[in-house]
């Protein structure tokens, strides 16, 4: 599927990053638009700040210069997080029944919810059992209550993704 970016160039921008994919402390991003929406936000970037970190740069020029390198460091990384996310999702469904959600595509987390459950009290109650999740209420600007969860089922062992969900599972019915 193409991106908006790439069926109307002149009216959008295509933002990323490599901190997921490669190297969080890199902290580049990068962005592809016309000429002069860069003109204009290189303006904008030059005011909040003179310079990127040429170290980092330079770090990320030399690791693509191999693009097979990169190429292969994605389809690996891919392949362990669809393995991972397969793991997540099986024991939600033992473990968290009353969590609704959709198994990922892609990406890094798994979004669901707990109806009728304030996410952001039971990870108060959590925290007590020594696991932690991002309530949803934190990415919504007017939304201060919310049933729903953002899992990241990437940086957790396999081993300790059952004894954290039964956790939370306590937590909830306490």
């Amino acid at each position: 599927m193409p991106s908006i970016s790439s069926l109307i160039p002149d009216n959008s921008l295509h933002l990323g990053s490599f901190s997921k994919t490669l190297s969080p402390s890199l902290r580049i991003g990068w962005i592809r638009a016309n000429e002069e929406m860069i003109k204009r936000l290189t303006i904008i970037k030059e005011t909040i700040d003179l310079h990127s970190c040429g170290i980092s740069q330079y770090i990320l020029d030399h690791y693509l210069e191999e693009l097979n390198s990169y190429d292969t460091h994605l389809a690996s990384l891919r392949g362990a997080y669809k393995a991972k996310m397969q793991v997540f999702t099986k024991a939600l469904q033992k473990n968290l029944k009353e969590f609704q959600f959709e198994a990922p595509k892609g990406g890094m987390f798994i979004f669901g919810s707990l109806p009728g459950v304030d996410t952001f009290a039971l990870v108060q109650k959590c925290i007590k059992e020594k696991v932690v999740y991002v309530p949803a209420n934190q990415f919504y600007l007017d939304k201060p209550v919310s049933d729903e969860i953002r899992f990241n089922f990437t940086y957790t062992a396999q081993h300790e993704v059952e004894e954290g969900l039964q956790r939370i599972n306590k937590a909830l019915k306490a």
